[in-house]
């Protein structure tokens, strides 16, 4: 028999689970938690430790703080309690609920570079026009709310006039800075 702890326990655990379902990994489209790479969920007095374990400990810095941030935004929304992500055996080891500023910048500019791609290949839009675009010419969607989420955590506007591919300063990057596609 269970007892209420053991339950409310495990309600946490399938919300947190429930949250992180709705993270995809940018180069499959699917959810992370179909790939693996949720590794453990930990409840505690505090809130939750989710371990997340990407498939090559060297995918590249920004796929990592996409996906750790993208899942750091789906726990956090679904208000637990601290959120504290552990990307094990990776570069970046522990990522807690209030992102650092380095962390943060690179969560950005991964967000940046995912809205900018997609309307690339969606919309044909040329590499020549990308310093131009506006917040206003992204399409709705998952990508530009946490695009617009972490342009506010480093202080950036987020205006719809504002410029899409800017710099950590809010500068706006040139044409021969702006090629988001790897």
């Amino acid at each position: 028999m269970f007892s209420p702890v053991t339950l409310t326990v495990a309600g946490i655990r399938d919300e947190v689970l429930t949250a992180l379902h709705t993270v995809t990994d940018p180069e499959v489209d699917r959810p992370i938690t179909e790939l693996g790479y949720v590794r453990s969920i930990l409840v505690d007095d505090e809130g939750v430790a989710v371990h997340l374990r990407l498939p090559r400990a060297d995918r590249s810095p920004n796929f990592a703080y996409l996906v750790v941030s993208d899942a750091l935004d789906a726990v956090r929304d679904a208000e637990i309690g601290e959120v504290r992500m552990l990307l094990d055996d990776h570069h970046q080891v522990h990522v807690h609920d209030h992102l650092d500023r380095a962390f943060a910048v690179k969560a950005h500019t991964a967000a940046m570079q995912r809205c900018v791609t997609e309307l690339v290949r969606r919309d044909g839009v040329p590499e020549s026009e990308l310093c131009h675009l506006t917040l206003r010419d992204l399409p709705p969607g998952p990508g530009k709310v946490a695009l617009l989420r972490r342009r506010m955590s480093i202080g950036l506007s987020t205006c719809p006039n504002s410029r899409v591919m800017v710099a950590e300063d809010g500068r706006p990057l040139t044409a021969g800075h702006a090629n988001p596609i790897p």
